[in-house]
């Protein structure tokens, strides 16, 4: 079982982690020479599939750790 503490410890390493990340994608995009991905029309719809397949399958997921800690 997770105690408080627990997980107040892991969201400030999830919060720390994502903030990180956030600062080195910007400092990337900020000081690099970047080029844009162009993405044809015709892909949108594979792309757009692929995305809402993820986020289904992370949703599940994540409902099964909620199930499981209670």
């Amino acid at each position: 079982m997770l105690t408080n503490q627990a997980i107040v410890i892991i969201n400030l390493a999830t919060w720390g982690v994502s903030i990180l990340i956030a600062v080195v994608f910007s400092l990337i995009a900020v000081f690099c020479e970047n080029q844009y991905i162009e993405i044809k029309p015709e892909g949108i719809i594979g792309i757009a599939t692929l995305l809402g397949t993820f986020s289904f399958t992370m949703t599940g997921f994540i409902a099964a750790i909620g199930a499981y800690i209670i």
